[in-house]
């Protein structure tokens, strides 16, 4: 599974003081006035860091995100996997992509049902309810049935298709993933919109 993740607007200010520490240590590598210049400007004040960036075009400071993103893959990538299991989001992703107009592709290498099925377990409950065939005759258990007994009926109903319910789960659940996102991202002290999340 595929999912692309448009982010609307994102605070340049909050990167960038993120991005600090990198910051200061490429000034350490550096000799001479570059070195000290880079130095000292890791040491403004966050505000300071702001107005700086005011300066500068978005579409600059969209290709420094998009950098930075690809520099730094492996601790952002921990970073959202992390953020993923602690709002239980169910996904483990294995790689991902930053382009320079903030939409984001990411692979996901393992989906945890039971961890879907229980944030989603109303829609789930719900969806599985309207098939027909032997989920008529389970309606009653199906109401009340728990996030591990739903993993076990969408087994037994979706068989193979279970990876194509959980892409239409997520497509018409955005809101929930938004907001899960969006707050795993304010954690980091990085303020964010996401505008639309596509799975396939």
């Amino acid at each position: 599974m595929n999912l692309t993740i448009k982010i609307d607007e994102i605070n340049y200010g909050d990167v960038a003081v993120k991005a600090m520490p990198l910051l200061r240590e490429a000034a350490r590598k550096q000799n001479g006035a570059v070195g000290k210049l880079l130095g000292a400007l890791t040491e403004l004040p966050e505000y300071q860091i702001s107005d700086l960036l005011d300066a500068i075009s978005v579409t600059v400071k969209n290709e420094i995100i998009s950098d930075l993103a690809t520099e730094h893959s492996n601790t952002i990538l921990r970073i959202i996997n992390d953020a993923a299991y602690e709002h239980q989001i169910g996904v483990v992703l294995s790689n991902y992509t930053l382009n320079r107009n903030l939409v984001m592709e990411i692979d996901v290498h393992r989906i945890n049902y039971p961890a879907v099925a229980e944030r989603f377990l109303p829609v789930i409950r719900e969806k599985l309810m309207t098939m027909g065939g032997l989920a008529i005759l389970m309606r009653p258990l199906i109401a009340h049935a728990s996030a591990e007994q739903i993993c076990d009926l969408m087994d037994r109903f979706l068989g193979d298709n279970k990876n194509a319910f959980v892409v239409s789960l997520i497509n018409q659940n955005q809101n929930t993933l938004i907001s899960a996102i969006e707050s795993a991202a304010m954690e980091q002290n990085i303020r964010l919109k996401i505008g639309k999340i596509h799975a396939e």
